[in-house]
């Protein structure tokens, strides 16, 4: 659950954000950045377990806003449902608006996170954001295998599986595909995509314009697009960075805070645990692997 602080150590925490001038707008910033997956002994995905306390230290402040800079090519669709929920929970609870912003890509489930945490776009509001080199959208499901039959046939070896219940194994990259476990999978695959553009349309409503086959079959077909392209097609609501929105909306005496990874909770030698989204040779595998499918 969020810890919220008291509200006499509230203010005196927002006093000192905002350098002792009470009249001077407060954004807290938090970056979310890396590939989002379940907690892991060794590694450190994002995550709405690893992104608590960076959310409380933000709303805590209770700032004028709060910005969320979002640098993921995706990754786990539960993960990234529990993320935005906790954002939107915490804006909800202290009233403050969450403005959204792409970095170098929101794609797939960093897309969800950017159109669903954001708070509705209202004049000087929430609303989602990016830059116009910013990869954007993917919202689309994938479930990479592979298939190494052959390989045991040349080894000289058999695949043996056994379970308790028909649907048990799945498929199976060390066997045949099995016509009926591969329709299985799609199913799944097609909810959790059905899932998603179902948090995409009720995000981005009419900004999408009206619904039709021919912008179905575009806006979710899986596929990215830059800044500029995304903003043609209402996936975001402008081009920017945070500090130039938010002096935009606020005036230039804007103070901003970041509310990140502390410093001084690395491990060995002082290594920042934020220096790296993922430790250990299979993680950097698997965010190489997720950044490429959106060629980034």
């Amino acid at each position: 659950p969020a810890r919220t602080p008291t509200a006499p150590m509230a203010a005196l925490a927002r006093l000192v954000a905002k350098g002792f001038r009470p009249a001077t707008p407060l954004v807290a910033v938090v970056n979310l950045r890396g590939v989002i997956a379940p907690p892991a002994r060794g590694r450190r995905p994002l995550n709405e377990t690893r992104a608590a306390a960076w959310l409380d230290r933000a709303f805590g402040l209770r700032p004028d806003a709060v910005a969320v800079r979002i640098n993921s090519p995706g990754g786990s669709p539960a993960q990234t449902e529990l993320l935005v929920e906790a954002i939107r929970r915490r804006a909800e609870d202290t009233n403050t608006d969450v403005v959204c912003f792409a970095d170098d890509a929101a794609a797939s489930g960093g897309y969800w996170l950017l159109a669903g945490a954001a708070s509705p776009h209202a004049p000087n509001r929430g609303g989602c954001y990016a830059l116009p080199s910013s990869v954007v959208g993917s919202i689309g499901v994938v479930s990479p295998s592979f298939g190494a039959v052959g390989a045991l046939e040349r080894l000289g070896l058999e695949r043996r599986v056994w379970t308790a219940g028909a649907a048990k194994a799945g498929v199976d990259p060390f066997k045949p595909v099995d016509p009926e476990a591969e329709a299985r999978l799609k199913d799944v695959l097609e909810d959790l995509h059905a899932l998603f553009i179902g948090a995409v349309v009720a995000a981005r409503g009419d900004a999408l314009g009206p619904p039709s086959s021919t912008r179905d079959a575009e806006l979710f077909s899986g596929r990215v697009w830059t800044g500029r392209q995304a903003l043609k097609l209402g996936l975001i609501d402008g081009l920017g960075t945070v500090q130039g929105v938010m002096r935009g909306r606020f005036g230039d005496s804007t103070r901003f805070v970041d509310c990140g990874e502390l410093a001084g909770r690395g491990g060995l030698f002082g290594f920042s645990a934020s220096a790296a989204v993922v430790d250990g040779a299979l993680g950097v595998a698997e965010e190489r692997a997720a950044w490429a499918r959106v060629g980034v």
